[in-house]
Order: structure tokens, then C-alpha cells, then sequence
């Protein structure tokens, strides 16, 4: 019993198929054979099951419309059978044997479309045919993509007969092409390096023709040159052999800014000759800057920059680049970089590479373009600074907060202390630094450091004096905390009431504090205790309490220069401050026992 196609194969109405065909489509391929197979091998990978023409559900059509609007941009209409007559793309054919990769295969109403023999038994519906793409041909029968058959109806591979084939359309799938991979203007010459090879003599060096000024036809002129250089990437991809890429410098006349158009030759010599590539260089007088834009690349936040250039006038000297971002200026540097491969292929000597880095806000597509600034009185007009090309990037939001990676001490004394920060982010970070004085865990107050030595690119140096730190005994200790923060305004963790120190970056200090005492203002001196040092835990600096009074703020500065220490805040128990007396570090106090009138019981820090 014969197996008949279901949906437009086996059910559309007769009607509701319009037999006004379309004018013939001036329209040509823009894909090989071989990326025209991926896509239907691809389409069968994915199931792909669309009812592209919205009429009738997924029938066998509805693949060959998407196959035609991928190849030239454009479909015709009709059942499976209407292919064998209907109107084609510009340059498509129609063929009757030979089927080869690509084409698409029309088969009879009722044909048969498959065997035992090959993996199935199926028919074509007996009034609307059956359609498909062949993606490989074998001994006998062909292998095709098809959508809407009996045993599948989403895109599936298949194994099919060709006695029962009513025609093949064949694409003029692009045989000839090619690739500019760089081009750029010199001294009188235009530099220019890509690929190109013809599909239908796959292993086969051909010409490339470069028209300086103007495209084919305009009376511009035009240089021979021939893709003769090995590319194994090229090969590679699209499974041809040979030799086919190019590189060569054109001497030309022409100076300024001008238009270069490239050309693929067939090699029948009798075409098709397509253009591939167009691009704008500019091209310098014997006095001109040159150089090279090698690299441009997005970051978060950030391009990147690299390449060469300079003044042929100042040889020796750096040149200034300037860069635009989308035709508006936005920065400018000078070569710095050493590159003996320039320097030795245009025999100079001096830095004339450059190699930079650049912060932005933009996110996004960008064009930059950069400039060489002549240095010198020229050739041609004299005052010539070249373009070195533009070349498109993508440039991400930066989100990424620095780090502070390392702080260490350097060197610390009664008069201060060193501390060497490093900070590291995805493009670079200031560093920052706060000291807080600490009771305990707790801050009392902060002051912002705010001047510091950078090492390098990643490190500062913190140098912190530390006498105006001891201005309250009531800090036990000191803490340097250090965070880092971009220009995009990400920052590294800082102390906040909410958080405490999670995630700060911190070290801290010992000052030499030993043993504070507070008392109740109007309490009796009489009775003394002795404290022995020998067992506290930072018998460093020893602190002898003696008078109990009230201070004002002039009494605080006035004990500041006089090097007493003062306790500058109060318990709610109603403890005010205690003036007292800082013994130096420098004294011996091993063993030492000190009297001291009766105070409340003594806190270590």
C-alpha cells in the first residue's frame, strides 16, 4: 500500500494555490555550495519544523523557502510540483540528471521516493509531487534534507532514489571569492593582504585585481597581483587546496585619502570577476608619517590599542598618535615602545611602536580610527597626517571590582610607619587609604590619608607619621584600612557601620600602648595599689595617672604639644578623663612597679 505525503502533499486544497508566478528575481547568491549544504544538514541537526509561509501548517515547501530567502533574500510560491516550472532566482538553472550538493530536487506526482533497499518506502502525494535539498550524492541514489514527509515531519536527513525526479534547480552558488584581511597607505604605496581562491578550480592560484581611486569600469587604474601564499586556514575552511592568499605593496601615484576596490578573477579568465573587498587608505608623499594599526580590541571598560608609526622627517624621534573614537577625537599619546622589526626594516633607530591601553565610558559598537601627526614639513601638502585605518570594536560595562591584594609593612618607628599597598583590577585602580583609631574592634574616629608614592602600575607606598595619632589614649590601637576603586567607580570593600570589616583590607598597628586608667572626676586619691608591669600584655609605653580634672579643647592641645596623653570621652558610668603622663618607649620598664592613686580596674589594649 503506497504511503502518501500528509499536509500541502497530500491536503491543500487545489485552490487555495495561486499559479501567479513572480517575476524572475534579480537577485545572486551569497553563499557556496559547501555553506549552503551546512545549512540544510544544520536545519535537519535542529528538528527544524517551521510553518514559514503561515498557510497550511509545516509542508514540504515551507523548507525551500527559507533555503531560497537564505541563499539570495528572496522565495517563489507554489506546491512541491510548481517547482518544476515556476520562476527562479537570476543565474539559477534548471537540470535534469547529474544532481549535485545543493540542489533542489523536485520529484513527480505519485514518483517514488524511496526503497528497502536504501532505508524506507515512500511515495510523493499523487497530485502536489514532493520537494527537497540533496546534501550529498551517492552511488545510486542521493541524500537530502526534507520537512513534511511520512516518517518525519520536521527537517530530517534521508536516503532517496532519483528515477522519479521531475528537475534539479541549481543555484549559481559563489564560486569565485575572497577576503581583505588588511590594507594601509605608505610612502607612494598602498599595502594590501587577504585571500582569494575559485571554487570550481579549488586548487588553483588566481589573480586578484586592486583598483586604486575608483571601481572597475570608472577608469581608475588597476594592479595585477596573484594569490599565491600558502593559507592553511583559509584551505581549511572551505575544503580547498592550493595556495591562495596574497600580500603586496602597489606603487601608485595617487596621494591622500582614496578608495582601493578588489577583485576576484575566475580562473576560466572568463568570470564571473566579483568585487570582495572595498576599503579607504590614505596614502602619504615621501615625507609623510607611516605606520601600522595592528591591533584594536574591546574591553570592560577599556580598548586597546597597538601598533607603529613615524615621521620619516624625525626618524629618531617619537610621533604623537591621535585617536578617534566614532569621527570625534578623544585622546592622544606618543610612541614609547621599542620594535627593532621596524626599526630595522626602514633602517631607523628609536621608540616608535605603541602599545596603549585606554579608559572610556562608551559601551557598545565603537569605530576608532587613528592619526599620525606630522612632525616634520611634509611631502605633497606638507602638513599630511595620515590615517592608519579604522577597525570596529566591542566595548563591555565594566563591573568589576579591584582588589587589594597584599599590604605590608615596610618600616615602622616611634615616628612612623611605612606600608607598601597593591591593588590589581581589569584595567587599573587607585588606592586609598583610612586609619582608624580602634578600642577594641570598634573605630573612635578616622582621618583620610590622602598622599602616597605608586611604585608601579599595582603598588603605593603609604608613609604615615604617627605622633598625631597619639592624640587619644583611649585607641588601644591603630588600623590602616586600604581599598582600591576604578574610574568606573567600582571599589574594593571599606569599613561601614552596617558591614563592620568583612572583606576590608586592613592592617593594624601597635604604638606602644600600654595601660590607661579612668576615674571618676571628685574621687578620693588617697589610697595607692601597686601595679606590676611584668605581666601585661603590651608593657611597651607605661601611663601614670595623676591629677582628676575637667579638660576643655584648649586643654587638649595644650597636652598635645606637651606629649601628655589624654582619654577624650566619657562612660555612661559618668568616667570623664584622666590626665596622664606617656612614659617614652625607649625606657627600660622591665620589672618596673608603679604607684598610682586608686583608680577602677586597668584595661590592656
Amino acid at each position: 500500500m503506497r504511503k502518501l505525503l500528509r499536509g500541502v502533499c497530500a491536503a491543500v486544497l487545489a485552490f487555495s494555490v495561486a499559479m501567479l508566478l513572480p517575476v524572475r528575481a534579480e537577485a545572486s547568491v551569497n553563499h557556496s555550495q559547501s555553506e549552503a549544504v551546512a545549512w540544510a544538514n544544520a536545519r535537519a541537526g535542529e528538528g527544524w519544523n517551521v510553518d514559514y509561509d503561515g498557510a497550511y501548517g509545516v509542508q514540504c515547501v515551507d523548507l525551500i523557502l527559507a533555503y531560497y530567502d537564505y541563499l539570495v533574500g528572496w522565495h517563489t510560491s507554489g506546491n512541491a510540483i510548481d517547482y518544476s516550472g515556476n520562476s527562479l532566482p537570476a543565474g539559477w538553472t534548471r537540470v535534469y540528471s547529474d544532481p549535485r550538493p545543493g540542489d533542489v530536487i523536485v520529484w513527480n506526482r505519485g514518483a517514488q521516493l524511496s526503497t528497502s533497499a536504501i532505508g524506507g518506502n515512500e511515495w510523493a502525494d499523487s497530485s502536489y509531487g514532493h520537494i527537497g535539498i540533496v546534501t550529498e550524492v551517492r552511488d545510486g541514489y542521493v541524500v537530502t534534507v526534507e520537512t513534511n514527509t511520512y516518517s518525519s515531519r520536521p527537517a530530517a536527513p534521508h536516503n532517496r532514489i532519483i528515477s522519479g525526479v521531475a528537475c534539479y534547480i541549481r543555484p549559481d552558488f559563489v564560486q569565485v571569492r575572497g577576503c581583505l584581511d588588511a590594507s594601509r597607505g605608505e610612502n607612494g604605496q598602498i599595502y594590501v593582504r587577504g585571500w582569494a581562491f575559485d571554487g570550481s578550480s579549488p586548487s588553483t592560484s588566481i589573480n586578484v585585481h586592486v583598483y586604486v581611486g575608483g571601481s572597475a569600469g570608472s577608469g581608475a587604474p588597476s594592479y595585477a597581483i596573484t594569490a599565491n601564499k600558502t593559507r592553511d586556514d583559509v584551505n581549511s575552511a572551505y575544503g580547498v587546496s592550493g595556495a591562495h592568499g596574497f600580500e603586496a605593496t602597489i606603487v601608485t601615484a595617487q596621494r591622500g585619502t582614496v578608495p582601493i576596490y578588489l577583485y576576484a578573477i575566475a580562473a576560466s579568465g572568463n568570470g564571473p570577476n566579483p568585487e570582495f573587498a572595498n576599503a579607504s587608505v590614505t596614502i602619504s608623499s615621501a615625507g609623510d608619517p607611516v605606520g601600522n594599526f595592528e591591533v584594536c580590541e574591546g574591553g570592560p571598560g577599556y580598548y586597546h590599542v597597538k601598533g607603529w608609526g613615524y615621521d620619516p622627517d624625525a626618524s629618531s624621534d617619537p610621533i604623537s598618535v591621535h585617536v578617534y573614537v566614532d569621527g570625534t577625537y578623544a585622546t592622544k599619546f606618543n610612541t614609547n615602545v621599542e620594535r627593532a622589526d621596524v626599526n630595522s626594516a626602514k633602517g631607523i633607530t628609536g621608540s616608535h611602536g605603541f602599545d596603549q591601553t585606554i579608559r572610556t565610558s562608551l559601551v557598545g559598537s565603537h569605530t576608532v580610527e587613528l592619526f599620525l601627526i606630522n612632525s616634520g614639513a611634509g611631502g605633497g601638502d606638507g602638513a599630511l597626517n595620515p590615517s592608519l585605518g579604522k577597525k570596529t570594536i566591542n566595548i563591555i560595562e565594566d563591573t568589576q571590582a579591584p582588589t587589594v591584594d597584599s599590604i605590608t609593612i615596610v618600616e615602622q618607628t616611634d615616628e612612623r610607619v611605612v606600608i607598601d599597598v597593591v591593588a590589581t583590577d581589569n584595567y587599573a585602580a587607585r588606592i586609598g587609604c583610612m586609619v582608624y583609631a580602634m578600642y577594641g574592634d570598634t573605630p573612635l574616629y578616622s582621618r583620610y590619608v590622602p598622599d602616597a608614592e605608586r611604585l608601579d602600575s599595582t603598588t603605593v607606598r603609604y608613609t604615615i607619621a604617627l605622633d598625631g595619632l597619639r592624640a587619644s589614649c583611649a585607641a588601644d590601637s591603630y588600623r590602616c584600612m586600604f581599598y582600591a576603586i576604578d574610574d568606573a567607580g567600582n571599589t574594593s570593600p571599606q569599613y561601614s557601620s552596617s558591614n563592620g570589616w568583612v572583606g576590608c583590607a586592613y592592617r593594624d598597628l601597635n604604638l606602644g600602648f600600654g595601660v590607661c586608667y579612668t576615674m571618676r572626676v571628685g574621687e578620693s586619691a588617697a589610697r595607692s595599689e601597686i601595679i606590676d608591669t611584668s605581666g601585661l600584655t603590651r608593657p611597651r609605653r607605661i601611663i601614670a595617672a595623676t591629677d582628676i580634672v575637667e579638660i576643655s579643647d584648649d586643654d587638649v592641645y595644650t597636652a598635645v604639644k606637651e606629649g601628655a596623653c589624654w582619654i577624650g570621652y566619657s562612660h555612661s558610668q559618668g568616667y570623664k578623663v584622666v590626665k596622664l603622663i606617656v612614659v617614652p618607649a625607649t625606657v627600660d620598664l622591665s620589672g618596673a612597679k608603679v604607684t598610682l592613686p586608686y583608680a577602677n580596674a586597668p584595661y590592656t589594649g
